[in-house]
């Protein structure tokens, strides 16, 4: 996801924006990194809670070092 965003960037036609839950963070860090090393400022990346209490799937699983 972040590298088509990435790539979208670089096309440079579109403001972009992408969003998932902060949890996985840790598996699109490094096309963050290049976005930011780019200057792309045309990607925004929006990180959002995993849940706010125990919901059906049970409590939340994100991780201290996460946040």
């Amino acid at each position: 996801m972040g590298t088509i965003l990435n790539g979208f960037a670089y096309h440079g036609l579109f403001k972009i924006s992408g969003s998932t839950f902060l949890v996985f963070a840790d598996y699109f860090r490094p096309t963050v990194r290049i976005a930011g090393l780019a200057e792309l400022n045309r990607v925004s990346w929006v990180l959002t809670h995993d849940s706010i209490g125990v919901g059906e799937d049970g409590p939340t699983h994100q991780p201290v070092e996460t946040v």
